[in-house]
């Protein structure tokens, strides 16, 4: 094969791991035949010349965050399926998870479920991939102020269908997000202190049940299922289409500050900042929100966001300005949808390795230790950073058990986030090893459920794929609900649904007894 998995430098070396791994990748189970006569050509296995494309290799032309072919959003490891089924309807859904029950799941051929691309657990070496891409369609109803979202649509195709009408709802923080994925965890976003999480806004879903029936899910139809699915993962069906609620919104006040942490004369220290990003957004009215970004031995960044009248925001912010920032000039009158959505740049060039805490205060030492980790002595590299997400407002005002996503009480999202060049083992190894030692100091203050978004991917090597990923599966470093999950697990492995899980379990018992939708952080059935 041409691909290289973009885990080595050495291209010969790359070729002879990827065809190791290829030696473990079992053939589909079953008459592939009877979904070949469905898809066609869209029915994508190894050896076939769409086969690099279709897992999302950047390096193969057409592949991008929203090119002909998406990208596997986490650079560190791109998987090697059994198959990748590429859908474009819903009855080709439910023809592929009826195939999936039927002959997979009796033969221990696991079925993934890829959308946005950002989880790792989408495309995995030997399983079968259900590709929802093409299943990409948005419709605002600016009247009803509600969007229907389809599985395969991403966050900023939400933002940009949205904007010609002065709507939004809270979306993930990348544009390149799936909105599938980030929606059943929770989802969090710029927006969230202000009208809720991304499932506060969930109106109904419609979801293929493991058994291959289309239903649909709301407060009063499947009204347990509607509760499950609002943070319960993949766990129960492939949801083929959203409702979401919309409010208005276009301009905000927003911008950067970026500050040197100097911590002399007028230029404060990373401490002083971070507290004082504490009092401005977690503290201040719900409007108030934004993100700090604190990269290994490299300024301070601040981005900021008023969700209200510019002027009050412009207001509010002038008053709480602190220190003196190399880059004041950015608060401005911003578009949401174009502009603030897209202070991180779609897509991702880099080998992610991450993880995360969830904080129910913030408390001095808490931030000393979040503030030394990114100083120059401890740094893996100047790619790598912490990034803290005020959360509270509004969803800390519904209760626990309310939704299937149980963390309502926490403050604080402190994400890990180790980034380095693919193929670069030596980054790899000091930036696992950052990352790990920071989520370990950080649990003290932690949440008993961690949260995060986390990259823990299968060693690059010979062994084969079931012993190779229980082996790094030992290894992992915690919990994730409420974004994106990037992380393999193992079934049962630990509890990040609180007090909710024995109503999970019984509500997985009910609609996939036989837990064909394992490839999450999984419930398992009662």
């Amino acid at each position: 094969m041409a691909f290289c998995c973009g885990s080595r430098a050495d291209k010969c070396v790359e070729e002879k791991e990827c065809a190791l791994r290829l030696e473990h990748v079992s053939l589909l189970p079953g008459p592939a035949a009877e979904l070949r006569s469905l898809l066609g050509s869209r029915l994508v296995t190894p050896g076939q010349e769409l086969y690099d494309a279709a897992r999302g290799d950047p390096k193969v032309e057409g592949v991008d965050w929203n090119g002909r072919f998406r990208q596997t959003w986490n650079l560190d490891d791109v998987g090697f399926p059994s198959a990748i089924a590429i859908v474009e309807s819903v009855e080709e859904v439910q023809a592929v998870v009826r195939y999936a029950a039927k002959h997979c799941l009796p033969a221990g051929k696991r079925l993934c479920v890829a959308a946005g691309r950002h989880s790792h657990q989408c495309i995995l070496d030997d399983t079968f991939v259900l590709d929802l891409q093409r299943l990409n369609f948005i419709e605002v109803m600016p009247d009803q102020k509600i969007a229907k979202v389809s599985g395969g649509a991403q966050q900023g195709e939400l933002d940009l269908a949205c904007e010609p009408h002065g709507l939004a709802t809270t979306a993930g923080h990348n544009a390149s997000t799936g909105c599938g994925g980030l929606i059943i965890q929770g989802g969090h976003g710029f927006l969230e202190r202000k009208f809720g999480m991304v499932v506060d806004n969930l109106l109904e879903v419609d979801i293929v049940l493991a058994d291959g029936r289309l239903v649909t899910a709301n407060s009063s139809v499947n009204p347990d299922l509607f509760w499950a699915v609002r943070g319960g993962g993949g766990n129960f069906g492939v949801i083929v289409r959203f409702t979401l609620q919309l409010h208005p919104l276009s301009d905000v006040y927003a911008g950067v500050r970026v500050h040197v942490p100097l911590g002399f004369g007028p230029f404060k220290s990373r401490e002083d900042l971070f507290a004082q990003f504490i009092d401005k957004t977690l503290q201040g009215p719900d409007e108030a929100t934004g993100l700090m970004v604190l990269p290994c031995g490299g300024p301070v960044v601040e981005m900021l966001l008023w969700v209200g009248e510019v002027e009050d925001g412009k207001a509010y912010f002038d008053s709480k300005a602190v220190g003196w920032p190399l880059l004041e000039n950015s608060m401005g009158i911003k578009k949401y949808h174009s502009e603030v959505q897209r202070f991180y740049p779609p897509g991702n060039k880099n080998a992610v390795y991450q993880s995360g805490v969830l904080l129910t205060e913030v408390s001095e030492g808490a931030i000393a230790k979040i503030t030394e980790a990114v100083s120059g002595q401890r740094a893996p590299n100047s790619a790598s950073a912490i990034i803290i997400l005020p959360l509270g407002g509004k969803v800390g005002t519904v209760a626990a058990d309310a939704t299937a996503y149980a963390h309502r009480a926490m403050k604080i999202w402190v994400l890990i986030s180790g980034n380095f060049p693919p193929g670069d083992d030596v980054q790899r190894e000091k930036v696992v090893q950052w990352v790990r030692d920071v989520k370990a100091e950080m649990l003290p203050f932690s949440h008993s459920a961690a949260y995060g978004v986390l990259s823990e991917v299968q060693a690059h090597d010979a062994t084969p794929p079931k012993e190779k990923q229980e082996s790094k599966l030992s290894e992992s470093d915690g919990g994730a609900i409420g974004c994106m999950l990037n992380t393999v697990d193992t079934v049962g492995k630990r509890n990040i649904y609180g007090g909710n899980l024995p109503r999970l379990q019984q509500i997985k018992s009910k609609y996939d007894p036989r837990n064909l939708f394992s490839v999450n952080d999984n419930i398992v059935p009662k």
